[in-house]
């Protein structure tokens, strides 16, 4: 069979890209097993030159590597991450990024009540633990009730050098209108007022950036006046967090 011309370009053509795949592939088989940002696009359709097919094949390794990926590629492993076996991903600059952030999502389970007290309790469900250099954003849906002389303050306390932003929604009911949310730094109480006796909600918003302690980020509440009837807050309140760092 004799091949015009244009024939035997096309098939030069198609046989130096393969062989500039083959070079890509190439710097996979290493030690460091990293691969491609995107494999799909060295495992791509060769059928053209005889129904070739090319198959990547990589290991999960475990803990930190010991240098960064070859240009153009990317490195996935595992490390412990507090007690968890979690997937992270180098790019070839040497950033790490987790794979299937870790996440928190907690619905209390019971009633909470306080009497005649404004002294800031731990509520017994609606915390997390962070650890060491982390970073989280959480947020918080408090069902409570308290009387109108009595209403509602909270804060959040995180780990010995930790710092957090967070915010509240200040103000319930119709007598209140739409509600104000007050943003708060590491340290002071929120309060919450009620224009009735009833089961009302509010919202909480932060942001915490851990330094060296382990420890955790804890919702506290307690009435901000104290009053003989009692403040609750409800089961069904819940919190959530996402460590991103």
């Amino acid at each position: 069979m004799v091949l015009t011309p244009e024939e035997q370009a096309i098939i030069e053509e198609r046989f130096e890209a393969l062989e500039a795949r083959n070079k890509r592939l190439e710097q996979l088989i290493r030690s460091g097993r990293a691969f491609t940002n995107n494999p799909l696009a060295l495992a791509t359709d060769l059928d053209d030159l005889g129904s070739v097919k090319t198959y990547l094949e990589f290991e999960l390794q475990s803990g930190d590597p010991a240098d960064t990926p070859l240009p153009d590629t990317g490195r996935l492993y595992t490390k412990d991450l507090r007690g968890q076996t979690r997937p992270f991903w180098q790019s070839d600059s040497g950033d790490v990024y987790i794979l299937g952030r870790p996440e928190v999502l907690i619905v209390k389970s019971a009633d909470e009540s306080v009497t005649s007290s404004t002294t800031l309790q731990n509520d017994n469900e609606l915390l997390f633990a962070v650890g060491a250099s982390e970073t989280w954003v959480f947020t918080l849906c408090i069902f409570a009730t308290a009387a109108t002389a009595s209403d509602l303050k909270m804060d959040i306390t995180v780990p010995s050098g930790a710092n957090v932003s967070w915010l509240h929604s200040r103000s319930f009911g119709s007598t209140s209108g739409f509600p104000v949310f007050n943003a708060h730094e590491s340290g002071g109480a929120g309060a919450v007022s009620y224009d009735a006796e009833a089961k009302r909600g509010t919202m909480i918003f932060g942001t915490v950036v851990n330094s060296t302690n382990a420890g955790n980020v804890q919702l506290r509440w307690a009435q901000n006046s104290s009053g003989g009837t009692a403040t609750t807050v409800h089961a069904r309140s819940w919190m959530t967090a996402i460590q991103l760092s």
